[in-house]
């Protein structure tokens, strides 16, 4: 089980980034990250990885991956948050499943979100026709 450390990722300016994300609050469930660069609690970037392990007629572990990016304008000399966007990825594993099956989804999932053609449905809003 990792240790909740700082986890740095890059942004999706033209000129990548580092943005780090450090632990907020850190339970077996959910461990919450955020980006503090931004100065408020309202404009911190958050970060956050779920855990829900089979157990009891629950057959099926749930692990989870959530992005909150908001857009901050400073108004009257107050930052106030215009809109947030929002990511959410859930992974639902059966007990049984091997090593090799989890690691296939996980390589499966991010190269699916590095497709182009999923890009373009994802990040650029252009549905699939």
């Amino acid at each position: 089980m990792p240790q909740a450390s700082a986890i740095t990722i890059q942004n999706g300016a033209a000129t990548p980034v580092n943005v780090t994300f450090s632990p907020e609050s850190v339970t077996p469930q959910i461990a919450r990250f955020a980006d503090r660069s931004g100065g408020t609690a309202n404009a911190f970037q958050r970060l956050t990885l779920t855990t829900a392990f089979a157990g009891g007629a629950k057959t099926v572990n749930k692990t989870g991956l959530n992005i909150e990016l908001p857009v901050v304008a400073v108004i009257s000399g107050a930052a106030t948050v215009q809109r947030v966007l929002r990511a959410k990825l859930e992974f639902t594993i059966p007990d049984g499943a091997t090593d090799a099956e989890r690691k296939d989804l996980y390589a499966f999932t991010r190269n699916a979100l590095a497709n182009a053609s999923a890009m373009a449905t994802l990040r650029d809003l252009d549905p699939q026709y």
